[in-house]
């Protein structure tokens, strides 16, 4: 604040004159701030890595398996929304309850869409070189969320980044992940 006032009268002393220091100042701030904001932002990832919690969501939620999750992925040939995570064989353990989350989300709230076919749900290990092609296909990080959407065969596969922003809150991991697919699927039916 003190900053802002000695810039206006400087300014009212001398109109034409630059205020060169108080420039520098605001352009130091500005690159404290970007500077703190980029390793926040770098750092988000790393917050749900506490290693406190032994139980993941999945085992919470009684370790209900799909049998689609376990298969390879295809892509569908009429319509229907598809759900496909990418991990690593052996991620850690904050990765691995972002996966379970997203899992938990599927299981708990579509049981119905999953036996109907409506909604598939395909969890893929990212550094199996058998899924090398499917990785490729998406074109997908080591950790990575789709969302695909097909309307007569032909799929629209939505990256979802806003989970990462979410870690170490699986709860809001799974409903954010249950809103999303509710908005495919009545997408879908519309």
């Amino acid at each position: 604040m003190q900053i802002e006032r000695t810039e206006s009268i400087v300014r009212r002393r001398h109109p034409d004159r630059v205020d060169v220091k108080g420039q520098q100042r605001r352009m130091n701030r500005k690159r404290v701030v970007v500077s703190l904001l980029t390793l926040s932002l770098a750092a988000a990832p790393l917050v749900g890595c506490s290693g406190d919690d032994p139980t993941s969501p999945a085992a919470e939620a009684g370790e209900q398996t799909n049998t689609q999750a376990e298969q390879g992925f295809s892509p569908r040939s009429g319509d229907g929304v598809d759900v496909v995570y990418f991990e690593t064989e052996e991620p850690c353990e904050c990765m691995a309850e972002v996966g379970d989350s997203v899992e938990r989300a599927v299981q708990t709230y579509f049981q119905d869409e999953l036996q109907s076919g409506a909604l598939r749900f395909f969890m893929v290990v990212s550094d199996d070189p058998a899924n090398e092609e499917i990785v490729s296909m998406f074109n997908s990080q080591t950790f990575d969320l789709f969302v695909v959407e097909y309307e007569d065969g032909k799929g629209t596969a939505t990256p979802v980044y806003e989970i990462w922003g979410l870690m170490g809150d699986n709860e809001a991991i799974v409903l954010f992940t249950k809103s999303l697919i509710e908005q495919s699927l009545a997408e879908q039916n519309s």
